[in-house]
């Protein structure tokens, strides 16, 4: 997701970005965990060392003349700082045209900063601020379409992520055994099974020391078209696509820092 020209990309592997953080005292970053989980004290302090050289060496933290303390890099600081919001939105994508796509964005009112995998580590980019990033995420699931099929199933037990998890052949066995419609079941692992677009549009709130999701996910084979949601933690609902969902969630995100979503 590029607003610019000359962007700027900070690259950190996630022990780096761990270790900035707590400097910053920022914890529990949205879809994010602690790399060091498990280590012993001396082990940990051990590799606090190496990665404290690693980024001096990189210009990240930088000595104080005559005294002991380091300071950050201030746009790098800006951004980790931005990391630790209260608001973050997790986008996913996969198209055999445009290709895939995968980071969480950190909102605060005046700065968007994307941060996305990079193999073991991350890059982290500073976006736009939040109106100009509702523009974008606007653009992300189609506003204007709709499928023409009806369908609308809730499975117990049952999440994205474990749905995703599932082969073909074990989705019809669990739609064969919550007395799914066969007709019903053959439309939905039609689009399931090779879908041509595959998006997921997850918003994040932070919850005490957890988080909240409320998750969107579209899939697109032809013009059939569906929208995986989880009502609850235990329930998925699997639909024909509606914007009017989607639609609701950025308008309540917009709401947040007192924007109009002007995609809507």
């Amino acid at each position: 997701m590029t607003t610019s020209e000359e962007e700027i990309i900070f690259h950190l592997s996630k022990e780096e970005f761990f270790f900035l953080t707590q400097m910053l005292d920022i914890n529990y970053i949205a879809g994010f965990g602690d790399p060091f989980q498990g280590y012993l004290m001396e082990e940990l302090e051990e590799e606090y060392q190496k990665v404290r050289q690693g980024l001096m060496d990189r210009g990240f933290l930088i000595p104080i003349e005559g005294s002991e303390e380091l300071e950050m890099d201030e746009l790098l600081g800006i951004c980790l700082t931005c990391c630790g919001s209260d608001t973050a939105v997790f986008l996913k994508k996969n198209d055999h045209e445009i290709g895939d796509y995968e980071a969480f964005l950190h909102f605060t009112p005046n700065l968007v900063v994307e941060r996305t995998p990079e193999g073991n580590g991350i890059a982290l980019t500073p976006v736009a601020n939040a109106e100009l990033t509702m523009n974008i995420l606007a653009r992300f699931l189609p506003l204007t379409v709709s499928s023409e099929k009806l369908i609308h199933i809730i499975l117990d037990e049952m999440n994205i992520n474990a749905w995703d998890a599932l082969s073909s052949q074990d989705k019809r066995g669990l739609l064969k055994a919550r007395e799914i419609d066969l007709d019903v079941t053959a439309d939905i692992l039609s689009v399931e099974t090779e879908p041509e677009r595959l998006a997921t549009m997850s918003f994040w709130s932070r919850y005490g020391i957890g988080w909240e999701t409320e998750s969107y996910r579209y899939s697109k084979r032809g013009s059939d078209l569906l929208l995986i949601t989880e009502p609850d933690e235990k329930k998925l609902c699997i639909r024909e696509y509606r914007p009017e969902p989607v639609l609701t969630a950025l308008e309540q995100l917009a709401a947040k820092f007192d924007l109009v979503n002007e995609g809507a």
